[in-house]
Order: C-alpha cells, then sequence, then structure tokens
C-alpha cells in the first residue's frame, strides 16, 4: 500500500512542478513550451496512473484469489484495460465489482462464523452455567443439612 502512496506523492509533485514551469513559460509568453510542459506532464502521469491502476489490480486479485471469487470475463471490455505494452489490468470499474464480491463473500463467512457461535457455543455455554449453578446449589444444601 505503500507503493501506491508513494506513486500518488510523485504525482503531486509532477503536477506541482508541471505548473510552477507552466506559469514561469507563460510569463515569458512562451506558449508553445508551455502547451509541451502540460503534455509531458500528461504523459508522465498517466503512467503514473498506470502504475497505481497495477498496484490495485494486483491487491484486489489476492484478495479474490484468498477468497475463491472468480475474475470478470476478458470479453467485457469496461472491466479491464488493455496497456500499450500489452499487459491487461482492471479498470477502476472491474475493481469496484470485484470489492463488491470480495465484501459480499467477507460477510457471508462472518455470517456463518457468527452462527456457530449464537446456535452452537451460547447454548452450550448457558447449559454448562446453569449444571454448575444447580450442582453448586446441590453441595449448599448438602453442607448445609449437616
Amino acid at each position: 500500500m505503500f507503493d501506491v502512496w508513494r506513486l500518488r506523492r510523485e504525482r503531486r509533485k509532477l503536477v506541482a512542478a508541471a505548473d510552477r514551469d507552466a506559469a514561469a513559460a507563460l510569463k515569458a509568453d512562451e506558449l508553445q513550451r508551455s502547451h509541451q510542459i502540460a503534455a509531458d506532464c500528461y504523459l508522465a502521469c498517466q503512467r503514473i496512473d498506470d502504475r497505481i491502476a497495477r498496484f490495485l489490480d494486483l491487491e484486489i486479485r489476492q484478495d479474490t484469489q484468498e477468497l475463491d471469487i472468480a475474475l470478470p470475463s476478458i470479453e467485457e471490455k469496461e472491466m479491464w484495460h488493455q496497456d500499450p505494452d500489452g499487459g491487461v489490468f482492471l479498470t477502476s470499474r472491474g475493481r469496484l465489482h470485484l470489492r463488491k464480491l470480495v465484501d459480499a463473500e467477507k460477510a457471508r463467512r462472518f455470517e456463518i462464523k457468527t452462527l456457530w457461535v449464537t446456535k452452537f457455543w451460547l447454548p452450550l455455554l448457558a447449559a454448562l452455567v446453569g449444571i454448575i449453578g444447580a450442582l453448586t446449589g446441590l453441595a449448599a444444601v448438602l453442607q448445609h443439612k449437616k
């Protein structure tokens, strides 16, 4: 997660530096240089955004693999992004879809665990406390008669 934080910080610094350089170029009446700085900044930001998307894609894929959730089909174009290098990673819509599935699966597993507690362990504990109380009462009555 620190990798994503580091990349976002790098992106903010890049944009701030580009804004400063573009403003300086505009003050010097160099419109062409200002446009070039903005274009270079856009391309650099796009590369950083792709790297962030790859990190987020890796995290969500690991979660889905651990929880045995199927990935969306590669034919669903709105779920996948094809980068120029030939790699394929999930878009923000695809990650959102998988996060919903992961959250639903985690909720289902939590409900199963709580069902064990409420349907098995609590009644068993209540019965044990009752038996201990009855035995304590019986011991008190037997001790009192002597």
